[in-house]
Protein backbone atom coordinates (compact mmCIF):
# COMPACT_ATOMS: atom_id res chain seq x y z
CA UNK A 1 0.00 0.00 0.00
CA UNK A 2 1.33 3.47 -1.05
CA UNK A 3 1.61 6.51 1.67
CA UNK A 4 -0.94 4.50 3.99
CA UNK A 5 -0.80 7.43 7.08
CA UNK A 6 -0.75 6.23 10.51
CA UNK A 7 -3.28 3.19 9.77
CA UNK A 8 -3.12 1.52 13.19
CA UNK A 9 -5.96 0.53 14.53
CA UNK A 10 -6.76 2.65 17.91
CA UNK A 11 -8.78 1.35 21.00
CA UNK A 12 -12.45 2.81 20.79
CA UNK A 13 -12.27 4.64 23.98
CA UNK A 14 -8.83 5.98 23.32
CA UNK A 15 -10.80 7.41 20.10
CA UNK A 16 -13.46 8.52 21.71
CA UNK A 17 -15.70 8.88 25.33
CA UNK A 18 -18.35 7.33 23.45
CA UNK A 19 -18.42 7.43 19.17
CA UNK A 20 -22.05 6.45 19.46
CA UNK A 21 -23.07 10.25 20.36
CA UNK A 22 -21.08 11.24 17.47
CA UNK A 23 -22.69 11.98 13.65
CA UNK A 24 -20.79 11.22 10.65
CA UNK A 25 -19.12 13.49 9.87
CA UNK A 26 -17.56 14.46 13.69
CA UNK A 27 -16.57 11.02 13.75
CA UNK A 28 -14.23 11.63 10.90
CA UNK A 29 -12.88 14.19 11.59
CA UNK A 30 -11.88 13.22 15.32
CA UNK A 31 -10.48 10.42 13.34
CA UNK A 32 -8.40 12.55 11.33
CA UNK A 33 -7.38 14.66 14.39
CA UNK A 34 -6.14 11.52 16.00
CA UNK A 35 -4.17 10.50 13.14
CA UNK A 36 -2.17 13.73 13.07
CA UNK A 37 -2.18 13.20 16.80
CA UNK A 38 -4.60 16.37 17.53
CA UNK A 39 -7.03 17.07 19.84
CA UNK A 40 -10.02 16.83 18.22
CA UNK A 41 -12.92 18.42 20.71
CA UNK A 42 -12.43 22.03 19.34
CA UNK A 43 -14.48 21.56 16.09
CA UNK A 44 -17.53 21.03 19.31
CA UNK A 45 -17.04 25.14 19.63
CA UNK A 46 -20.30 26.89 18.47
CA UNK A 47 -22.26 23.28 18.62
CA UNK A 48 -24.97 25.16 21.43
CA UNK A 49 -28.24 25.25 18.53
CA UNK A 50 -31.64 24.70 18.64
CA UNK A 51 -32.91 24.74 15.20
CA UNK A 52 -36.41 23.00 15.49
CA UNK A 53 -37.77 25.12 12.41
CA UNK A 54 -34.61 23.63 9.78
CA UNK A 55 -35.95 20.93 7.56
CA UNK A 56 -34.43 17.65 7.70
CA UNK A 57 -34.18 15.53 5.00
CA UNK A 58 -36.12 12.02 5.21
CA UNK A 59 -33.88 10.36 2.76
CA UNK A 60 -36.47 11.04 -0.26
CA UNK A 61 -33.67 13.63 -1.73
CA UNK A 62 -30.24 14.65 -1.10
CA UNK A 63 -29.82 17.67 1.35
CA UNK A 64 -26.70 19.60 1.88
CA UNK A 65 -28.20 22.05 4.33
CA UNK A 66 -26.04 21.40 6.98
CA UNK A 67 -22.56 20.78 4.84
CA UNK A 68 -21.96 24.34 5.95
CA UNK A 69 -22.19 23.80 9.42
CA UNK A 70 -20.10 20.75 8.57
CA UNK A 71 -17.76 22.65 7.52
CA UNK A 72 -17.46 24.89 10.16
CA UNK A 73 -16.33 21.95 12.44
CA UNK A 74 -13.75 21.63 9.96
CA UNK A 75 -12.21 25.26 9.51
CA UNK A 76 -12.26 24.99 14.17
CA UNK A 77 -9.92 21.61 13.48
CA UNK A 78 -7.74 24.12 11.29
CA UNK A 79 -7.99 26.90 13.57
CA UNK A 80 -7.04 25.75 16.88
CA UNK A 81 -4.76 22.29 15.77
CA UNK A 82 -2.01 21.57 13.46
CA UNK A 83 -4.20 20.62 10.33
CA UNK A 84 -4.78 22.17 7.39
CA UNK A 85 -7.13 20.95 4.67
CA UNK A 86 -8.11 22.27 0.81
CA UNK A 87 -11.12 21.45 -1.02
CA UNK A 88 -10.10 19.51 -3.76
CA UNK A 89 -11.41 17.59 -6.88
CA UNK A 90 -11.88 13.87 -7.86
CA UNK A 91 -9.55 14.26 -10.56
CA UNK A 92 -6.82 15.75 -8.54
CA UNK A 93 -7.23 13.12 -6.14
CA UNK A 94 -7.46 10.47 -9.11
CA UNK A 95 -3.80 11.77 -10.55
CA UNK A 96 -1.90 13.26 -7.72
CA UNK A 97 -2.76 11.16 -3.69
CA UNK A 98 -0.17 8.64 -2.80
CA UNK A 99 -1.26 9.32 0.65
CA UNK A 100 2.18 10.57 2.23
CA UNK A 101 0.95 12.38 5.00
CA UNK A 102 -2.29 13.65 3.70
CA UNK A 103 -6.10 12.14 4.74
CA UNK A 104 -8.90 12.82 2.30
CA UNK A 105 -12.12 13.38 3.63
CA UNK A 106 -15.26 12.55 0.68
CA UNK A 107 -18.51 13.30 1.19
CA UNK A 108 -20.83 11.03 -0.70
CA UNK A 109 -24.72 9.86 -0.91
CA UNK A 110 -25.14 7.01 1.36
CA UNK A 111 -27.54 5.98 -1.70
CA UNK A 112 -24.13 5.56 -3.53
CA UNK A 113 -22.14 3.54 -1.06
CA UNK A 114 -22.28 -0.17 -0.89
CA UNK A 115 -21.25 -0.88 2.56
CA UNK A 116 -23.76 1.74 3.71
CA UNK A 117 -27.44 0.55 4.88
CA UNK A 118 -29.16 3.30 3.28
CA UNK A 119 -27.04 1.46 -0.30
CA UNK A 120 -29.76 2.24 -2.86
CA UNK A 121 -32.90 2.87 -0.59
CA UNK A 122 -32.23 6.53 0.98
CA UNK A 123 -30.45 10.00 -0.08
CA UNK A 124 -28.39 10.99 3.63
CA UNK A 125 -24.99 12.58 3.68
CA UNK A 126 -22.37 10.06 4.55
CA UNK A 127 -18.90 11.07 5.12
CA UNK A 128 -15.55 8.69 4.69
CA UNK A 129 -11.94 8.80 5.03
CA UNK A 130 -9.61 7.66 2.63
CA UNK A 131 -6.16 7.08 4.25
CA UNK A 132 -4.54 5.47 1.56
CA UNK A 133 -4.16 3.79 -1.90
CA UNK A 134 -3.62 0.35 -3.43
CA UNK A 135 -3.07 -0.37 -6.93
CA UNK A 136 -6.07 1.67 -8.97
CA UNK A 137 -7.88 1.90 -5.56
CA UNK A 138 -8.49 3.95 -2.82
CA UNK A 139 -8.34 2.36 0.60
CA UNK A 140 -10.96 4.25 3.15
CA UNK A 141 -11.92 3.89 6.54
CA UNK A 142 -15.41 4.51 8.17
CA UNK A 143 -15.00 5.61 11.75
CA UNK A 144 -19.03 6.23 11.83
CA UNK A 145 -19.76 3.01 11.08
CA UNK A 146 -16.35 1.43 11.83
CA UNK A 147 -16.14 -0.28 8.84
CA UNK A 148 -12.24 -0.63 7.45
CA UNK A 149 -10.77 -2.02 4.54
CA UNK A 150 -13.16 0.29 2.00
CA UNK A 151 -11.83 -0.01 -1.32
CA UNK A 152 -13.17 2.72 -3.19
CA UNK A 153 -12.85 2.52 -7.16
CA UNK A 154 -12.20 5.30 -9.28
CA UNK A 155 -15.61 5.22 -10.69
CA UNK A 156 -17.16 5.21 -7.20
CA UNK A 157 -14.85 8.50 -6.52
CA UNK A 158 -16.39 9.76 -8.87
CA UNK A 159 -19.53 10.04 -7.13
CA UNK A 160 -18.50 12.01 -4.69
CA UNK A 161 -19.74 15.19 -3.84
CA UNK A 162 -17.47 17.09 -2.10
CA UNK A 163 -13.69 16.14 -1.26
CA UNK A 164 -11.16 17.89 1.24
CA UNK A 165 -7.42 17.32 1.45
CA UNK A 166 -6.34 17.50 4.85
CA UNK A 167 -2.79 18.08 6.42
CA UNK A 168 0.04 18.85 8.69
CA UNK A 169 0.45 22.29 8.98
CA UNK A 170 4.28 24.08 9.52
CA UNK A 171 2.93 27.42 11.24
CA UNK A 172 1.61 27.07 14.63
CA UNK A 173 -2.49 27.16 15.37
CA UNK A 174 -4.23 29.79 16.75
CA UNK A 175 -4.23 28.60 20.76
CA UNK A 176 -8.30 28.62 21.78
CA UNK A 177 -9.06 31.31 24.84
CA UNK A 178 -11.41 31.27 26.93
CA UNK A 179 -12.62 34.57 25.75
CA UNK A 180 -12.94 33.06 22.11
CA UNK A 181 -15.27 29.93 23.54
CA UNK A 182 -17.73 32.36 24.76
CA UNK A 183 -17.98 34.37 21.92
CA UNK A 184 -19.52 31.32 20.19
CA UNK A 185 -21.08 30.39 22.62
CA UNK A 186 -23.16 33.56 22.48
CA UNK A 187 -23.19 33.44 18.78
CA UNK A 188 -24.44 30.13 19.02
CA UNK A 189 -27.53 30.35 22.02
CA UNK A 190 -28.00 33.84 19.59
CA UNK A 191 -27.20 36.12 23.47
CA UNK A 192 -30.08 33.42 25.23
CA UNK A 193 -32.67 33.55 21.84
CA UNK A 194 -32.59 29.34 21.94
CA UNK A 195 -33.78 29.17 25.64
CA UNK A 196 -36.96 31.15 24.55
CA UNK A 197 -37.55 28.85 21.37
CA UNK A 198 -36.96 25.84 23.94
CA UNK A 199 -39.84 27.61 26.21
CA UNK A 200 -41.92 27.71 22.84
CA UNK A 201 -41.49 24.25 21.81
CA UNK A 202 -42.11 22.52 25.55
CA UNK A 203 -45.21 24.53 25.70
CA UNK A 204 -46.18 23.40 21.88
CA UNK A 205 -45.37 20.05 22.91
CA UNK A 206 -47.67 20.46 25.84
CA UNK A 207 -50.96 21.32 23.45
CA UNK A 208 -50.75 18.07 21.69
CA UNK A 209 -54.21 16.34 22.14
CA UNK A 210 -53.51 13.94 19.20
CA UNK A 211 -51.54 10.94 18.47
CA UNK A 212 -51.56 11.82 14.75
CA UNK A 213 -49.85 15.37 15.59
CA UNK A 214 -46.50 13.33 16.24
CA UNK A 215 -46.81 10.13 13.46
CA UNK A 216 -44.80 11.81 10.82
CA UNK A 217 -43.54 8.80 9.70
CA UNK A 218 -43.63 5.25 8.71
CA UNK A 219 -40.99 4.26 10.50
CA UNK A 220 -39.89 5.53 13.47
CA UNK A 221 -36.56 6.02 12.84
CA UNK A 222 -37.71 8.44 10.43
CA UNK A 223 -40.22 10.54 13.03
CA UNK A 224 -38.84 14.61 12.78
CA UNK A 225 -38.81 14.56 16.91
CA UNK A 226 -37.68 11.54 17.03
CA UNK A 227 -34.49 12.57 15.52
CA UNK A 228 -34.52 16.39 16.48
CA UNK A 229 -34.68 14.93 20.07
CA UNK A 230 -31.71 12.66 19.47
CA UNK A 231 -29.80 15.59 17.83
CA UNK A 232 -30.04 17.86 20.45
CA UNK A 233 -29.03 15.02 22.85
CA UNK A 234 -25.81 14.39 20.94
CA UNK A 235 -25.20 17.94 20.00
CA UNK A 236 -25.37 18.59 24.40
CA UNK A 237 -22.70 15.56 24.87
CA UNK A 238 -20.55 16.70 22.68
CA UNK A 239 -20.31 20.09 24.05
CA UNK A 240 -19.45 18.55 27.20
CA UNK A 241 -16.71 16.79 25.39
CA UNK A 242 -15.04 20.44 24.60
CA UNK A 243 -15.64 21.55 27.85
CA UNK A 244 -14.02 18.77 29.33
CA UNK A 245 -10.92 19.50 27.10
CA UNK A 246 -10.33 23.03 26.99
CA UNK A 247 -12.51 24.71 30.28
CA UNK A 248 -12.97 21.13 32.69
CA UNK A 249 -15.37 22.55 34.72
CA UNK A 250 -17.24 19.97 36.44
CA UNK A 251 -20.58 21.79 37.33
CA UNK A 252 -20.82 23.17 33.58
CA UNK A 253 -19.92 19.55 32.28
CA UNK A 254 -22.83 17.83 34.32
CA UNK A 255 -25.20 19.97 33.49
CA UNK A 256 -24.46 19.44 29.95
CA UNK A 257 -24.34 15.72 30.40
CA UNK A 258 -27.57 15.79 32.61
CA UNK A 259 -29.51 17.93 28.94
CA UNK A 260 -28.17 15.19 26.74
CA UNK A 261 -29.75 12.40 28.96
CA UNK A 262 -33.12 14.35 29.86
CA UNK A 263 -33.48 15.08 25.50
CA UNK A 264 -32.67 11.62 25.08
CA UNK A 265 -35.40 10.85 27.56
CA UNK A 266 -37.62 12.90 25.52
CA UNK A 267 -36.67 10.78 22.46
CA UNK A 268 -37.52 7.41 23.78
CA UNK A 269 -40.96 9.47 25.25
CA UNK A 270 -41.91 9.73 21.74
CA UNK A 271 -41.44 6.46 20.78
CA UNK A 272 -43.06 4.85 23.35
CA UNK A 273 -45.90 7.32 22.95
CA UNK A 274 -46.18 6.32 19.28
CA UNK A 275 -46.03 2.82 19.71
CA UNK A 276 -49.15 2.54 22.17
CA UNK A 277 -50.70 5.58 20.88
CA UNK A 278 -50.85 6.77 24.38
CA UNK A 279 -50.93 10.72 23.92
CA UNK A 280 -50.58 10.67 28.02
CA UNK A 281 -47.08 9.51 28.07
CA UNK A 282 -46.05 13.10 26.21
CA UNK A 283 -47.86 15.23 28.37
CA UNK A 284 -46.06 13.32 31.69
CA UNK A 285 -42.53 13.50 29.38
CA UNK A 286 -42.74 17.00 29.49
CA UNK A 287 -41.12 18.32 32.48
CA UNK A 288 -38.52 16.37 31.05
CA UNK A 289 -37.73 19.28 28.46
CA UNK A 290 -38.15 21.21 31.02
CA UNK A 291 -35.48 20.30 33.06
CA UNK A 292 -33.26 20.06 29.96
CA UNK A 293 -33.90 23.84 29.20
CA UNK A 294 -33.07 24.66 32.79
CA UNK A 295 -30.13 22.88 32.90
CA UNK A 296 -28.81 24.72 29.77
CA UNK A 297 -29.85 28.12 30.89
CA UNK A 298 -27.84 27.07 34.47
CA UNK A 299 -24.65 26.54 32.28
CA UNK A 300 -25.25 29.78 30.36
CA UNK A 301 -25.19 31.40 33.39
CA UNK A 302 -22.23 29.83 34.95
CA UNK A 303 -20.26 30.45 32.06
CA UNK A 304 -21.04 34.53 32.14
CA UNK A 305 -20.51 34.62 35.79
CA UNK A 306 -17.18 33.36 35.13
CA UNK A 307 -16.52 36.07 32.23
CA UNK A 308 -15.19 38.03 34.71
CA UNK A 309 -13.03 35.85 36.24
CA UNK A 310 -12.03 34.10 33.15
CA UNK A 311 -13.03 34.87 29.91
CA UNK A 312 -12.28 38.75 29.78
CA UNK A 313 -8.56 38.23 30.58
CA UNK A 314 -8.10 36.12 27.63
CA UNK A 315 -6.50 33.36 28.65
CA UNK A 316 -5.19 30.60 26.41
CA UNK A 317 -6.80 27.07 27.25
CA UNK A 318 -4.04 24.62 26.66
Amino acid sequence: MEGNILTETYEKDKLFTDESELNCVQACLCDIARRFRQPYESIFVGLWKFEITKKVSLGKEYDDSFRELNEKMMNNLVKYTDVCYKVTSVEEIRNEYKGEGHIILVEFDTYDCPWSPGYLWKHFTYYIVIIGRENEKYVAYSPYDNISNIFITNDLLCKALKVYDFFGRKDSATKLTANEIFTQIQESTRNRVIFDEMREFAQKIAEIKDIRQIVTAEKLEDNLYVMRFAYFAKCRYCISLMFKQYMPDGVIIDLFRKSSDLWGKMKYTFIRAILTSNIAIIKKGVHQLQEAIQCEENAYSRIKRQSHEFFEQDQVVE
